[in-house]
Parts: C-alpha cells; structure tokens; sequence
C-alpha cells in the first residue's frame, strides 16, 4: 500500500473501506491509495458513476490523526449510558454486519431461514430496535 494517501468525498456512495481499513460512509472523507482510489474509480466508471467518488482539494481535507481524547463535561457525565445510546442508528449498525451475520439476524426475526441477503436487508430494516439491539449483541458472541 502506498504511504501517499489522498482524500476522496463520497458523494452519493453509500460506503467504502478505505486504505486505512475504516468505514467511511456517504459524506465522509475517505483516505484512498493511488492503487485503491484507481481500482474503485475504474468500477465506478464502468457502472456511469463517475461523480460519487470525488478526490479532494487538500486545502479542504486536513490529513488524518489520532483524536485526542474529549473532555468529560459535567453535562456529559449526568448522561446514564441509555441516552447516549439512543443516538446510534441500530438498523445501519446491523446492515454493516457481515451477509452472514445479517441472514442469521433475519432469520431469527422472521422464524424461518432466510437465503437471500437482499430479504433478509429488507427484514433488518422493518426489524423493531429493541429486539435488534438484543439480537445483534447475541449474534455478536456467537
């Protein structure tokens, strides 16, 4: 992998693992190599999706680093562990599992087996939050 990494916008591209081995999802700043950025641009191009993935200027992407640690404020710590969860999307949580993960998942909210990965997308997302939470965290330790 080549240590001169760039930035790219995804712009309209749900996903991608950059160079970095992170999650960047739509929006995001993705840090690509020269070799990457070249392979996921040659496939968008054969699919006509020249502009969901777009390089950066550098001025507007500042290179990456380690994020120091946030202050703990008052407020913060008044916060029982219950509200800071409420503001993760549990339905994208589950949709980043791997497929096998995300049939099994489906398979146990519908009560029968599930073999297809695009269903069993679709189960997760109708799925109850509560009990995906559950599941998830079963599947997890399994």
């Amino acid at each position: 992998m080549s240590d001169n990494m760039k930035p790219y916008r995804l712009n309209g591209l749900p996903f991608v693992h950059d160079s970095r081995a992170k999650y960047i999802t739509d929006g995001g700043v993705a840090w690509l190599s020269d070799e990457r950025a070249r392979k996921i641009l040659h496939s968008l191009k054969r699919q006509g999706r020249i502009n969901v993935l777009v390089l950066e200027e550098p001025a507007k992407a500042a290179k990456p680093k380690a994020e120091p640690p946030a202050p703990i404020e008052a407020e913060q710590s008044e916060q029982s562990p219950e509200d800071v969860l409420l503001s993760v999307d549990v339905h994208g949580v589950a949709l980043a599992l791997h497929f096998t993960k995300r049939k099994l998942l489906a398979s146990i909210l519908a009560g029968e087996d599930i073999e297809s990965t695009p269903e069993a997308d679709e189960i997760i997302k109708e799925a109850d939050e509560e009990r995906l939470v559950a599941l998830i965290e079963e599947i997890k330790e399994a």
